[in-house]
């Protein structure tokens, strides 16, 4: 607690010397911001940052880079408005190097990264590009300095949302959940390769809902 109503933890990055804690604060308001711990091995505190963009800044993951964090989610100028991607870098003490949004007048998140070969943050979460409450994979590559390489969305169908993505061999494997019109969800797995190119996808599933949640590599370089 801070002087919200409480914070909860998302995701934790696994670095060299201990971990990065990353999650949320919820204020009385409604508000909601970004809440980012660094700890040591032993799990003594390092150093804790709050993160604000617009009325809802959520963080859902993080990356570790050469030299510092990105950390990254959802940011929406009103409680339940349209959202957009958010991230921010942090250098290795907590300090904020950047912070960009992505995304329009339509609702878009940021929930799974990783580091790609060239040092860019490949961010895979979903996108309602039509403005119809149908979704679609989102993959978002951002350079050193936050600029965008490339985006992209897939799906067709329904509604597609992506929650995690690993590297594989020649790309990387997406995972998250497919919807088509009232049917329940199956699991839906993407393959691209590393400029974001479909090598396949499969919806995995049975008459209940399904949903993939986190992918992983394999030692086999699958995942």
């Amino acid at each position: 607690f801070l002087d919200g109503w409480g914070t909860e933890l998302r995701y934790a990055v696994n670095i060299t010397d201990g971990y990065l804690l990353v999650g949320n604060e919820f204020l009385a308001s409604g508000q909601v911001r970004g809440y980012v711990v660094r700890i040591n091995n032993q799990g003594d505190l390092q150093w804790m940052k709050n993160l604000a963009q617009g009325t809802t800044g959520k963080l859902f993951s993080g990356i570790a880079t050469i030299d510092g964090f990105v950390v990254f989610g959802l940011s929406s100028q009103s409680i339940g408005g349209k959202s957009s991607v958010w991230a921010v870098k942090l250098d290795v003490s907590g300090n904020v190097v950047w912070s960009r949004t992505y995304g329009g007048y339509v609702d878009s998140a940021a929930r799974s990264g990783v580091l790609t070969q060239n040092g860019d943050c490949l961010l895979a979460g979903y996108t309602d590009s039509e403005g119809d409450g149908n979704y679609d994979f989102y993959l978002l590559d951002i350079n050193y300095s936050g600029d965008i390489v490339w985006n992209n969305t897939y799906g067709g169908e329904g509604s597609q949302k992506a929650y995690s993505i690993a590297k594989a061999k020649g790309g990387y494997v997406v995972v998250g959940d497919i919807q088509l019109s009232n049917s329940a969800t199956d699991a839906w797995v993407l393959k691209v390769d590393i400029e974001g190119n479909v090598l396949w996808n499969k919806s995995v599933g049975g008459k209940d809902a399904d949903s993939a949640a986190y992918a992983t590599t394999s030692k086999d370089g699958g995942c």
